[in-house]
């Protein structure tokens, strides 16, 4: 029994329970030297090499450059998504919803960083990837890969999908309302 004021050890969810909605998070980060890098998955090698350089590609913006103007210090956030056929013959796409941060600061190298926030999902469920990650990707640069296990913990206590039905998806204090269609 754990003594009061002491925190419980954290549950890693079941990867199984956050595959009926996520594939994959990842946090993925650009290097001088080596180019798209990523950084953490959860879960643990979910991804195969083939798939972590499409990813890696595909998680930065062609430029955010001519988009706002440069400052010493200024941060900017873009969200965006990206698909892929997926490596399984009949699994159709893997969707990345990603959460971009281009942090400009002079002391670094080539005056800045970029991160990426990334959810990888069969699902092209832009209603419900896209606000989570508007909580995800800020958490994601506070805490670390903990704000991954975190999300991961919520989503693998979704129920699963189940095409045109109304769902209710909580996260922390918020739900995500969803509207599934049918499919064609």
């Amino acid at each position: 029994m754990a003594s009061p004021g002491s925190v419980p050890a954290r549950t890693i969810p079941r990867p199984d329970a956050i595959r009926r909605w996520v594939f994959a998070f990842c946090i993925i980060r650009f290097d001088l030297e080596q180019g798209q890098v990523i950084e953490e998955c959860f879960p643990a090698d979910s991804i195969c090499t083939e798939q972590q350089l499409i990813i890696a590609f595909s998680s930065f913006p062609d430029s955010m450059s001519h988009h706002h103007p440069r400052h010493r210090t200024s941060i900017h956030d873009s969200i965006f998504f990206f698909r892929f056929p997926s490596s399984g013959a009949d699994e159709g796409f893997l969707y990345g919803y990603v959460f971009n941060r281009q942090r400009q600061d002079e002391r670094l190298p080539r005056g800045g960083e970029q991160k990426s926030v990334v959810i990888l999902s069969h699902y092209p469920y832009t209603s419900v990837f896209r606000p989570l990650l508007q909580i995800l990707g800020p958490l994601c640069f506070d805490i670390g890969r903990t704000a991954l296990e975190l999300v991961a913990s919520h989503v693998a206590a979704w129920p699963q999908p189940v095409p045109g039905s109304t769902m209710d998806l909580p996260i922390g204090g918020a739900s995500f309302a969803l509207i599934s269609r049918r499919p064609r």
